[in-house]
């Protein structure tokens, strides 16, 4: 009897197709591997099969390439069933991993004081000081700055700002920490009066003063060094250090981290809707306030944990190694550069006698905190309000303040007081407005009774000069007022910035009251090799130096300072 291939309904003698599916039916008599069903019951065979799993009927034993035969509507749909429960519970997974360290972290609803607490400090305190400190890191520590500075001025005196229209001095520099090239031209009422050129790569120092001389002047710095201190130098790999942002905050952190372990779920209680005001920037709140009273053991813990980092910190040595670069001024300077001492050694001893001395006042150190230290913050929902900290043995607080939110007006204030004295010992303030990337504002510092020096900003840290400073105003007032300094960073021409400082005072300087210099600075340096006739000087003894200086600095006065004659007399 033969079957459809496809769905294996029996087959009626001489049908050409399937009465139940339409499918053609097959031309001959079936065989094992063109079907997949049994032809007696229906059973689904596996293509060797010999007999029916089922009802145990002999199978035809001529094999042909088994077909495979479609799903029906039903198989169909139960696995589009089953691939969409398993999509679901892997959403689930999926879902449920992301919340869990969200609903358990520092700041979600499930975490324990202790780790809220934390997440605060870091939130006001530790995670700007750290952001601060690694983008200035990560701007100036590279080693490297690609230039053209433009230094002009003025004062409102007339009579001086005729020799200062056209003056100007023009410095392009492009460092590299192991190389630099650099150009320099001075003019005076719109006329070059000196020009200089100055290369350094690889131990060869060049520089070229052509108002002065018409030779170039070439040094090889080991040379030289060797001959005058009779002795054998190699300055061919002198570089300036490399500083990573980002390598030193991850220091920071990991150390911070440890710090943290003294905070634990027994040393912080929560007081909820409780209410508080700030005594200096006003306003009464109701919220929630965490306080931390250090336990004696639990620092101690901490301060053995940090001990014991100390001692083993590779990264903490291989960073402060990269700064002082022991290797690099050995090569340079010869074996006894550092004396006696060895630097690695003297970093291992100075580490481990820290990690000692840690250890030594463990115990102190906790029992101190224990009995001294009252640490709380008072939250308004999420926002913090206050941080207070409190030493019963100074008998100093410390306080912060904050009204408003990071997104709208906001007002901080860091302060501390001395019952003692009854007054505040010093206070920062800052109010600031944010819109955007901008920032606008007012920071002032008072300590003790030596009055108030202010800076109001209004500044973009999204655009920054190639010094790193962001466009925006600035301007720094003294105590009592008496003189002011305002820097304006803006776009200059030909793409370049302006850093334009103005200084004021009350106070006369001699012969103005105002005094204006702009810095102009390029995003590329335009600096090039110096010209001229080389002339080695790597062998010239300290007397044939003397002599150079001399001739060398007695054109500059002819040439220079005389012509500056009448400036510098005004």
């Amino acid at each position: 009897m033969r079957t459809c291939s496809n769905c294996g309904q029996p087959l009626a003698d001489g049908a050409a197709f399937c009465g139940a599916c339409g499918a053609p039916a097959p031309s001959g008599p079936s065989t094992v591997n063109e079907l997949l069903f049994c032809p007696n019951c229906g059973e689904k065979l596996r293509p060797d099969a010999g007999f029916c799993p089922n009802c145990g009927s002999a199978l035809p034993k001529t094999a042909s390439p088994a077909k495979k035969a479609p799903l029906s509507e039903h198989q169909r749909h139960r696995i589009i069933g089953i691939a969409a429960a398993a999509i679901a519970v892997l959403l689930v997974v999926v879902v449920f991993a992301k919340a869990v360290p969200a609903l358990m972290g520092r700041t979600g609803p499930f975490a324990s004081p202790a780790a809220r607490f934390v997440a605060y400090q870091e939130e006001i305190f530790i995670s700007r000081l750290l952001t601060a400190a690694e983008d200035a890191l990560d701007t100036y520590g590279t080693g490297s700055l690609s230039t053209d500075i433009t230094v002009t001025g003025s004062v409102n005196n007339a009579m001086i700002n005729r020799y200062l229209t056209g003056s100007s001095v023009l410095l392009k520099v492009d460092l590299k920490p192991d190389r630099l090239l650099a150009n320099g031209e001075l003019s005076l009422m719109g006329s070059p009066v000196l020009t200089g050129d100055l290369s350094y790569d690889k131990g060869i120092l060049e520089f070229y003063l052509p108002e002065l001389s018409d030779s170039r002047y070439v040094m090889n710095l080991s040379t030289l060094a060797s001959n005058l201190g009779d002795q054998d130098l190699d300055l061919s790999g002198l570089k300036l250090p490399q500083i990573s942002g980002k390598e030193w905050r991850s220091l920071a952190e990991t150390y911070l981290d440890l710090v943290y372990t003294a905070v634990t779920k027994e040393s912080v209680k929560v007081e909820r809707d409780t209410r508080f005001k700030l005594e200096e920037l006003g306003g009464s709140f109701t919220g929630t306030v965490y306080t931390f009273t250090p336990q004696a053991e639990d620092v101690k813990a901490m301060i053995l944990k940090l001990a014991d980092h100390l001692e083993k910190d590779k990264t903490l040595r291989k960073l402060v190694l990269e700064l002082v670069n022991p290797d690099m001024l050995t090569r340079a300077f010869g074996a006894n550069v550092f004396g006696s001492s060895d630097p690695e050694e003297d970093l291992e001893d100075t580490l481990n006698e820290l990690a000692e001395e840690l250890r030594a006042n463990a115990g102190e150190i906790g029992d101190r905190a224990e009995r001294c230290i009252t640490w709380s913050v008072y939250l308004e929902g999420d926002e913090v309000r206050m941080v207070r900290v409190i030493d019963q043995f100074s008998k100093v607080a410390v306080v912060y303040e904050c009204k408003g939110k990071a997104s709208e007006e906001r007002s901080e204030m860091l302060y501390g007081v001395s019952e003692y004295y009854g007054a505040k010992e010093f206070c920062i303030a800052n109010r600031c407005t944010k819109k955007g990337s901008a920032y606008t504002g007012e920071a002032t510092l008072t300590i003790g009774y030596n009055g108030q020096a202010s800076l109001s900003y209004d500044m973009d840290p999204g655009k920054k000069s190639v010094l790193g400073i962001p466009y925006g105003t600035y301007e720094m007032t003294a105590p009592y007022g008496d003189v002011s300094i305002k820097l304006e960073v803006s776009k200059g021409a030909k793409g370049g910035t302006d850093h334009l400082a103005t200084l004021r005072s009350e106070y006369s300087f001699d012969e103005f009251t105002r005094m204006e210099v702009n810095f102009h600075t390029t995003d590329k340096s335009s600096a090039k090799k110096p010209g001229g006739k080389a002339m080695d000087i790597s062998d010239f003894s300290a007397r044939d130096l003397q002599e150079l200086y001399q001739e060398l600095s007695g054109v500059l006065y002819m040439d220079l300072f005389r012509n500056l004659g009448p400036l510098l007399d005004i």
